[in-house]
């Protein structure tokens, strides 16, 4: 075995090494969450937390974006309904592809399509408040 055939298995274990690490990382971040979903979830069954404030901790945690949302502000601001049920549910329901894959990607595992329509609907709230503002 040659001098740089050598070398490569050692970076192979270095970069093995800092791989295992960042799984190791991605695992405890998961299991935090869980954990903080679970407790949050109770609080919000419990009435001890609003619908709003937690779906808005699940949007925080789950880093949804407006650009997530593929309901236009202007379709959003002629809304009458306060919960935005003017709105036909099939438009939210487009976006469980998308807010599913960030819910799993922060390791909640029991995930439904009504999650995602509420994360969806406060995250749209959030922008025609801002919009308003």
């Amino acid at each position: 075995m040659g001098f740089f055939q050598r070398k490569e298995i050692e970076m192979d274990n270095d970069n093995r090494t800092y791989y295992e690490e960042q799984q190791r990382k991605d695992r405890e971040r998961k299991e935090q969450n869980r954990i903080n979903y679970a407790s949050m979830r109770e609080a919000y069954l419990n009435w001890f937390i609003s619908h709003r404030k937690f779906y808005k901790w699940v949007c925080e945690t789950l880093n949804v974006r407006k650009d997530h949302i593929t309901i236009g502000i202007d379709e959003l601001l002629v809304s009458k309904d306060p919960h935005l049920n003017d709105i036909p549910l099939k438009r939210w329901d487009t976006m469980d592809c998308v807010i599913r894959s960030l819910a799993e990607y922060a390791g909640l595992k029991s995930w439904s399509l009504s999650d995602t329509v509420c994360v969806a609907k406060e995250m749209a709230r959030q922008m025609i408040e801002e919009e308003k503002r």
